[in-house]
């Protein structure tokens, strides 16, 4: 597993793309936490993070663009007024317009998905990749939240292509909205 600060991600960026688009699972900052993710159209690599984290819950996934959510998921009014509010720290809960824009695997078989755009400069990676980025907790279910790379739970170590590294990251919470049209 490798550690890549920020300066080397600019300098290294199309490499690792390239491995995210391979199907690399990797760790990565954002707005809130510590994240581990995928390619989330890699039905491979899914299954994978899904193994690792030991979970049945459906992941979220990061959104390359507004655009590609309107192309992907279904957009009321309400919906455009909330996705008003990205990128910031929500997550929209909304019904699948195309159910194979993403891996059965990342909805665990929900015709919904929770999509974001976070206020992160690892945000780019999935508009550079033009591909939604399966964004979860980088830990295992039930271990705490990780807020820097020393506390890397060694069940990710182990399956974990490289980390990028945004140092010590406060605990922030996430607002979830749901837009689904029949709301569980």
């Amino acid at each position: 597993m490798q550690i890549i600060t920020k300066g080397e991600y600019k300098q290294k960026r199309e490499r690792l793309i390239q491995q995210i688009a391979q199907g690399a699972l990797f760790i990565f900052p954002s707005d809130t936490i510590y994240r581990v993710g995928c390619d989330a159209t890699n039905s491979q690599a899914v299954k994978q993070l899904r193994a690792l984290k030991k979970t049945t819950m459906p992941f979220s996934v990061i959104a390359p663009s507004k655009q590609w959510i309107r192309q992907h998921c279904i957009v009321n009014e309400e919906g455009e007024e909330a996705l008003d509010l990205l990128p910031d720290r929500y997550v929209l809960i909304m019904d699948l317009r195309n159910k194979n824009a993403i891996s059965q695997h990342v909805t665990n078989g929900l015709d919904a998905v929770g999509v974001r755009i976070p206020r992160n400069w690892t945000q780019e990676i999935a508009t550079l990749l033009n591909r939604p980025l399966v964004t979860t907790t980088a830990n295992v279910a039930g271990g705490s939240p990780m807020t820097s790379l020393d506390n890397i739970p060694s069940a990710l170590r182990k399956k974990i292509t490289f980390c990028l590294d945004g140092g010590e990251i406060p605990l922030r919470s996430i607002n979830v909205i749901d837009l689904r049209k029949n709301q569980a």
